[in-house]
Parts: C-alpha cells; structure tokens; sequence
C-alpha cells in the first residue's frame, strides 16, 4: 500500500500530520481529514510530527511499495 502524509488543521495550522493511503482522507487511526489538506512524502515525517495512531497502524501494516 502506497502511504503519504496528510495534515489535520486547526485555526488554520497544522495540528498534527496523519498517515493515509495515497489518494485518500481517511487517515491510518480512523480520522477523517479535508480532501484538500496538504499533503507530503513519508519520508518528510519527523519523530513527533505524526499521530502515534497512524504511526502504530502503519507498522503493524504491510511495507510500503
């Protein structure tokens, strides 16, 4: 499963970035997010900057192709 970053606002800011299939709004934890909300490459993410959520649902899923 191809898997990107996606961010979640707040006031207008990023609260916090969630990990979601390429393409999609619905994130890794179940956190429906904007279909326009920015996006960015896995590799981007820094320790703190995604949901422990996602990020615990992502290592328990399949590597990423």
């Amino acid at each position: 499963m191809n898997v990107e970053l996606k961010a979640e606002y707040e006031w207008r800011t990023v609260l916090q970035w969630h990990i979601v299939p390429s393409g999609d709004s619905t994130a890794l934890c179940g956190r429906l997010l904007a279909p326009a909300a920015e996006t960015k490459p896995i590799p981007a993410a820094h320790d703190g900057e995604v949901c422990e959520r996602c990020g615990a649902a992502d290592k328990s899923a399949a590597p990423h192709s």
